[in-house]
């Protein structure tokens, strides 16, 4: 039988990251551009796609105090500006970062293109594709990922 202990985790690490690490093979080139100085945590979630290359899932959680356009995020999502956000409880937008504010050692203050309807703390942002009604939305890295829609 597995047991699978309950812990509480102050600030960035994953909610759903068990420490189970496993160590990419060089070759991997990361489909993003990341600012020098970025720290990717170990336990970052990392979606692995044909042609030897690979996606940082970006998520952040939606923390108090914020609003349908510049929401406050817990540190350590790894947003930058230009990426294009849904909320994975909500599906009816896809608007781009515009801005960051990192200035508050508690949180990320994100500038978003527009209001996400219904945008509310403990609501999980994730980077995405841009939405398409016709098809629904595609989380960025699919199909390796389980996306909702």
């Amino acid at each position: 039988m597995i047991t699978f202990a309950s812990q509480s985790y102050t600030k960035h690490p994953n909610p759903f990251w068990r420490e189970e690490v496993k160590i990419l093979p060089g070759g991997f080139k990361p489909v993003q551009d990341f600012p020098v100085g970025t720290k990717l945590y170990r336990g970052t979630f990392v979606s692995v796609l044909p042609g030897l290359t690979c996606a940082v899932v970006k998520m952040g959680k939606v923390v108090t105090g914020g609003t349908t356009t510049k929401p406050r995020v817990e540190k350590g999502s790894n947003f930058q500006v230009g990426d294009v956000l849904m909320d994975l409880a909500n599906d009816s937008k896809s608007p781009t970062v515009n801005a960051i504010d990192t200035s508050n050692a508690e949180y990320d203050v994100l500038t978003l293109s527009s209001a996400i309807t219904g945008l509310a703390a403990d609501h999980l942002l994730q980077e995405a594709n841009e939405y398409q009604a016709a098809s629904g939305r595609q989380c960025q890295g699919a199909p390796s990922l389980v996306c909702p829609g």
